[in-house]
This record gives structure tokens, C-alpha cells and sequence, in this order.
């Protein structure tokens, strides 16, 4: 199978699954702008729970889902979470992220290794199984969605919502497990010293809402610098163009860098 085209920045996304509104099933998805984008994403509650905090960091960096212009967090928390994870591995591969170097030690003898996961790979191995469960909707399954956690206190009660009377059987939990490839993906090796198998698990979804949280808080300080520096109100300071708002901000290093020299000579 192919793996996906590398990151471009004109690109759109199609989800798997999609969701079912009014008959339909809406999966094209429309990315924002990077300008649009550093402001929308400055208003994400990055400390809510969890799942919350994903959702509003999918309203932030999508326009559109289907005919639906600026969905909000609602829509994206209806979301079954397969696709929620799926998206947030696209997002991380498509803002450049192409393979991932995760640490793991060795249980036998302790050494520290590390194992490297391709994301191209990974969604390429993930995509067919989420379209297939995508094409096939059936009565006896349903695959969870976020809003299903805000009510589930337990995995059982998770299997219950989605399966019903047949929740706990192990052929619904493997199917509900298999539905979901990219909800934790786990690396398997071997210890170059003693041969021993050696594993880790990453966290996707966790890892691309990090990085959001990380531009967020980039895109604040910029802001508050050039507030620092001009007085200006902060609507001033984001109705700047990109290009204008960088200048601005080197401007001001290269004030503060050439104070801190003449402090470093004087003193």
C-alpha cells in the first residue's frame, strides 16, 4: 500500500469514518489558514480535560467539516474517537512530523534504547481498517465517541454504550480495539545487548495537542513583547500581517540582544 503523500501546505483532509448528520456523511475537512490558525488557537482551554481540550483544538485548526463552515468543539466531540485519533496523527505528520524517536528500556538488563516510529507508516497501516469500518455501519457496534467517555466512568461502561447487552464479550472488546489502530500505538524491539524484546507506547493525540499548546504559548509571548515594547492593544498586535508581526519581533531581539551587550561591556 502506498504511504501518504508527504505534507503540503494547500493539502485537505478527508476523515475515515466521518460523522452522520441529517442523512449525510460529512468526512471532507478544510484546514485554516496558519494566520487564521495562530489566533483561533490561542482560545483553546489547554487545562480543560483531556478530550475537551482536543475538541476545541479541532475547531481551532479546522474551517470547515463538509457544508459546515467553524464547526465548534460539539461537532468534533461527537467525533467517533477512531477518528479523532486519526486526525490527530494527519495533523502531526501534515505540520511536519514525519517519524517519531521514543525511548524504551530494557526490563531484563536496563539498557536505555530507542525505538523510531514512521508515521507515514502508521497511518498508512491505519487507514484501510478505519474505511472499512467507515463503509460498514452496523446495528450491533457502535464506535465510541468523546462524548461517550464525558459519561462512561469505566471501560465496561464504555462497551456497554457501544455494544449494548453484548458489551464484555471478547470478541466486542477486540473489535472495539481493532477499530481503533491509532488510539496508542505500540513499538516492539529488541535489546542490541542482551536480545530481550523491548516495547513502548505512544500517545499520538497527546503528542499533537502538546505541540498546540507549545505554538499557542509561542504565539502569546510574541504578542505580549510587541505589547511590551509599542503599548499597542492587543487587537492591534494580531491585526498585523505575519510578515509585519515577524519584522516587529526581530526588531525587538535585536534591541534586546544589543542592550544586554552594551550592559555586559559597561559593567
Amino acid at each position: 500500500m502506498p504511504l501518504p503523500s508527504p505534507p503540503r501546505p494547500d493539502s485537505r483532509l478527508r476523515l475515515p469514518i466521518g460523522l452522520h448528520e441529517k442523512g449525510r456523511r460529512l468526512r471532507d475537512l478544510e484546514l485554516r489558514s496558519d494566520e487564521d490558525l495562530r489566533v483561533q488557537r490561542t482560545a483553546v482551554d489547554f487545562l480543560a480535560p483531556r478530550e475537551q481540550a482536543l475538541s476545541s483544538a479541532f475547531a481551532a485548526r479546522i474551517a470547515a467539516l463538509g457544508p459546515l463552515r467553524n464547526p465548534d468543539a460539539a461537532i468534533f466531540h461527537r467525533l467517533a474517537l477512531a477518528d479523532r485519533h486519526w486526525l490527530a496523527a494527519s495533523l502531526l505528520f501534515r505540520e511536519g512530523t514525519t517519524a517519531l524517536q521514543v525511548p524504551a528500556s530494557c526490563r531484563k538488563c536496563g539498557q536505555i534504547l530507542e525505538l523510531e516510529l514512521s508515521l507515514a507508516e502508521a497511518l498508512a497501516k491505519a487507514e484501510p481498517i478505519l474505511l472499512r469500518r467507515g463503509r460498514k455501519r452496523s446495528g450491533m457496534l457502535r464506535l465510541p465517541t468523546a462524548a461517550d467517555l464525558d459519561v462512561a466512568r469505566t471501560a465496561e461502561d464504555l462497551a456497554r454504550l457501544c455494544a449494548g447487552s453484548r458489551a464484555g464479550t471478547p470478541a466486542i472488546e477486540a473489535r472495539l480495539q481493532q477499530a481503533d489502530p491509532l488510539c496508542v500505538v505500540e513499538l516492539n524491539g529488541r535489546c542490541c545487548v542482551c536480545g530481550s524484546s523491548v516495547n513502548a507506547r505512544i500517545d499520538l493525540a497527546g503528542l499533537w495537542l502538546g505541540s498546540q499548546q507549545r505554538l499557542a504559548e509561542d504565539f502569546l509571548h510574541s504578542v505580549h513583547t510587541l505589547a511590551q515594547a509599542y503599548h499597542w492593544s492587543e487587537r492591534e498586535i494580531l491585526s498585523l500581517p505575519d510578515p509585519r508581526r515577524r519584522a516587529y519581533l526581530r526588531l525587538c531581539r535585536t534591541e534586546t540582544a544589543e542592550f544586554g551587550l552594551e550592559q555586559h561591556v559597561y559593567e
